[in-house]
């Protein structure tokens, strides 16, 4: 995957550079004033080159995430961590929080970072499990709460709690979206 970055940047790099020249020669034949139409055909070159790269991750990112705002449960199961956090990204940005996700690694504890209406921050910790979210992830959230300097702290799961996180994330007040919350306030689909 990293070695696909580093091509992609590198080729991106290449486009804009090319978009650059192509716009450099295209205004050398506007000032020479020698075929009018070759600069404007050059200057329109160098612009494509230039957005191609721009146009492309767009489109690619409203795909990934028309793919996730579309997702009935039993995707969500079949779902990585990482994807996990994106669909979450997705969908509390669609119930109108600001969203920053911290990262794959060293994220203390946070996945995710969201700001209400008001200015507050909330803490995420997204835990896609196939059994049930014990006491570690309300530790880790209040950690990142701390870290992070959030308001609030929140962990969501597509699975459910042990009475043990329940009774922890009472105590520190942390709250907890489980898969019966997240089917109601995402709206997802469970015939699928």
């Amino acid at each position: 995957m990293r070695k696909y970055r580093k091509y992609y940047r590198k080729r991106s790099l290449d486009l804009i550079q090319g978009g650059v020249a192509a716009i450099f020669v295209g205004v050398i034949f506007l000032k020479h004033g020698s075929e009018l139409w070759h600069g404007m055909v050059f200057l329109l070159i160098g612009a494509i080159l230039i957005l191609a790269p721009i146009i492309k991750k767009c489109i690619k990112k409203a795909i990934y995430r028309q793919k996730f705002k579309d997702s009935a449960i039993s995707q969500i199961d079949c779902m990585s961590g990482e994807e996990f956090e994106h669909y979450l990204e997705v969908h509390f940005a669609k119930l109108g929080y600001r969203t920053r996700h911290t990262g794959k690694s060293g994220d203390y504890g946070a996945d995710l970072i969201l700001k209400d209406a008001e200015g507050k921050k909330i803490a995420v910790q997204a835990k896609r499990y196939r059994e049930q979210v014990g006491v570690r992830a309300i530790q880790e959230v209040v950690a990142a709460k701390e870290y992070y300097h959030c308001d609030k702290a929140m962990v969501v799961t597509n699975s459910f709690f042990t009475p043990n996180a329940r009774k922890l994330a009472k105590d520190c007040n942390v709250e907890l979206w489980d898969r019966n919350v997240c089917i109601d306030k995402f709206k997802i689909n469970t015939m699928n």
